[in-house]
């Protein structure tokens, strides 16, 4: 009976350690955020190229699940602060295999608005922004004249191949494909970036990390998920000296206040806000990755 209770008691220690450390988690990376948060970027880089690829937070979808005319996201919050001279190939709902297939085909930026326009006739007002079809500037010759190559690429990879979506709306993880998932998202993000290094190999490239979409479907589940999300995460993103790649982690900053960044419960999207908090960790990496050239 004694060595019965003496399991039951370890048994009840183990499970109130690891729900210890799982919630502790979340709280830790809230506090982790803030602190960042309130860390403006110190930017002197000025008048860099920089070419941005990837999916809709790239392409600047809000939290209203639109394109503004007057406005796009981080990008444009980068772009200004250093006065880049821009080019924008990403288009909202793409994943690596889309990009996989922009490189393959050397589309140009005339070719990228289309899409765009084309994903969002319903708002004529975005041709102040990607009306020029016409510009026959290539993906190719953008990279080669690029500082930077500015990338989000992963999360919409990820809900098309590890989530599985039930008849009421709500999601699982696929468990049993989780790990070839993740590896197949890596060997294609992998593909991109090889070849954009091939490309220019002076080129940095930037992989922006992913955040937690879904924090208005309960505390509990944001608080669950945010280690499957942080090991998703160290799967999928990259960063490897050899192709001039380097990651930017943004999940701790959203987390901080997430619930305000991602302000509607029916879009994955950050609000302005939200947009600030991911172009100042980037704005910071820029700087960090101009410091350790100026210096080495």
């Amino acid at each position: 009976m004694k060595k019965f209770l003496k399991f039951i008691a370890i048994l009840v220690l183990v499970i109130t350690i690891c729900f210890s450390g799982w919630f502790g988690s979340s709280q830790v990376a809230k506090i982790r955020g803030r602190n960042q948060n309130n860390k403006p970027a110190d930017i002197t880089i000025q008048n860099p190229t920089i070419t941005f690829i990837g999916d809709s937070l790239t392409n600047g979808y809000y939290s209203d699940a639109n394109l503004h005319a007057d406005s796009y996201g981080y990008r444009q919050i980068v772009t200004e602060t250093t006065r880049a001279h821009a080019f924008n190939f990403s288009v909202g709902g793409y994943t690596s295999v889309e990009v996989l297939e922009q490189l393959q085909d050397n589309v140009t930026i005339g070719e990228t608005n289309q899409v765009i326009l084309a994903k969002n006739k319903q708002n004529p007002e975005l041709t102040n922004l990607y009306g020029n079809t016409a510009d026959p500037m290539t993906m190719e010759d953008a990279i080669r004249q690029s500082d930077y190559v500015i990338s989000t690429l992963g999360a919409n990879d990820v809900m098309n191949e590890i989530l599985i979506y039930n008849e009421d709306g709500s999601f699982e993880i696929d468990k049993k494909n989780l790990r070839s998932g993740l590896t197949n998202i890596y060997n294609r993000k992998i593909d991109i970036y090889r070849q954009i290094n091939a490309i220019n190999p002076d080129c940095k490239i930037i992989d922006v990390g992913m955040y937690m979409a879904y924090p208005h479907v309960s505390d509990a589940f944001t608080l669950g998920m945010y280690p499957v999300l942080v090991y998703t995460e160290g799967k999928i993103f990259i960063e490897d000296p050899e192709i001039n790649t380097s990651k930017v982690i943004v999940r701790d900053n959203i987390q901080a206040d997430i619930k305000t960044y991602i302000d509607n419960p029916d879009d994955i999207h950050p609000n302005q806000e939200g947009y600030e908090v991911i172009a100042n960790e980037v704005l910071k990496h820029m700087q960090s990755l101009e410091d350790e050239k100026s210096t080495s």
